[in-house]
This record gives C-alpha cells, sequence and structure tokens, in this order.
C-alpha cells in the first residue's frame, strides 16, 4: 500500500512525498527491491546522482536479475561519466532481457563514450 501510494506521488512530480511512502514501505518490508528501485528514479529526477546509484545498487543486492535496476544504475554511471561500468550494467541488463531496446540504445550510447 505504501509503495503504491509512493508511485503514484512519483508519477504526479512530488518526489519529496513519494519518498516518504517508499522510505514507510521499506520499513514494513526492507528487502522489497521495487521500492528501492523507486527510490533510485525519485533521486535520479531529482539530479542526486550518488543517491540514485546507492538504491539501484540496493535494490539488485537484494534482486540481482533485476533488468531494470541494471538499465537505470547504467543510466547513472554513464551520467558520471562512469563508462566502463555502465557498459557493464547494460550488457547485464541485455543478458537478462535481450529485447529492451532502451538497454541496446544506452549501450551504444556508452560505447560511444568509451571511444571519445
Amino acid at each position: 500500500m505504501q509503495y503504491n501510494f509512493g508511485f503514484a506521488l512519483a508519477s504526479q512530480g512530488k518526489y519529496d512525498e513519494a519518498m516518504s511512502y517508499y522510505r514507510r514501505a521499506l520499513t514494513i518490508r526492507p528487502d522489497y527491491a521495487d521500492a528501492r528501485f523507486q527510490m533510485g528514479n525519485v533521486f535520479a529526477g531529482k539530479g542526486m546522482l550518488t543517491e540514485a546509484a546507492v538504491e539501484y545498487t540496493k535494490a539488485l543486492q537484494i534482486k540481482p536479475e533485476y533488468a531494470d535496476a541494471h538499465n537505470n544504475l547504467g543510466v547513472v554511471l554513464l551520467r558520471q561519466d562512469r563508462y566502463d561500468e555502465a557498459v557493464a550494467h547494460f550488457r547485464e541488463a541485455l543478458r537478462i532481457n535481450p529485447n529492451d531496446n532502451r538497454a541496446q540504445e544506452n549501450l551504444n550510447r556508452a560505447m560511444a563514450k568509451q571511444l571519445q
């Protein structure tokens, strides 16, 4: 329930309110990978890249096969100019979900950045 409220608020751009609901969800269920993932999205949306990376990493510790978390962590790493790490996460996202066009596009961008 807390997660759903948080998701609805985040969809409306009410990030701070959404974050409080995600935190409540995590106090109820600390191993809730989706709540960690959504917290990462909120932090990324606010430009708080280090915090976003922490939350995506925590989501992956809970659920290693979380393709979207690998992709989003890759995006954060790409924005931090950490190209090798970004490539590794995009590749892992594609290993899990080979049809993920976003991850493929992100991988292509990261590999192009590596060559610059």
